[in-house]
């Protein structure tokens, strides 16, 4: 999963910071085609944090119809065998799955737990 949403994010990332990304051209793309739509971008997908998988896959659950469609367009007529390999992961049936169980741990479990870590001072006062 830490591979999937690493490549998310050098293909989408909306403050394009990887060269060979689309992430100013999706961002432009997203504002034309489905104007006011609630986008989660993908965030921190370097580092050693547990929860990260969790937390990547909750914003790709909730974005893979856009990453879908746009990759479907970009598709069109050309030869790009990583834009092409994404595309197949994210419409598998076995990556939707997971990116919905990881998403459901992530609100039942990871937030709630993060919320009583943050406040540990203040319970039981």
């Amino acid at each position: 999963m830490d591979a999937i949403l690493w490549a998310i994010d050098k293909r989408f990332s909306l403050p394009a910071k990887y060269p060979k990304g689309h992430g100013d051209h999706f961002k432009h793309w997203l504002k034309r085609e489905h104007p006011g739509a609630l986008f989660v971008p993908v965030q921190r997908t370097s580092g050693s944090r547990q929860d990260l998988a969790v937390e990547g896959a909750a914003a790709v659950f909730r974005n893979t119809k856009y990453y879908v469609q746009f990759l479907d367009e970009e598709l069109v007529g050309k030869d790009n065998i990583l834009q092409a390999n994404l595309y197949t992961v994210l419409t598998s049936e076995e990556m939707i799955a997971l990116c919905r169980v990881f998403a459901i741990l992530h609100y039942t479990i990871c937030l709630p737990m993060r919320f009583f870590a943050g406040n540990s001072h203040s319970i039981g006062v």
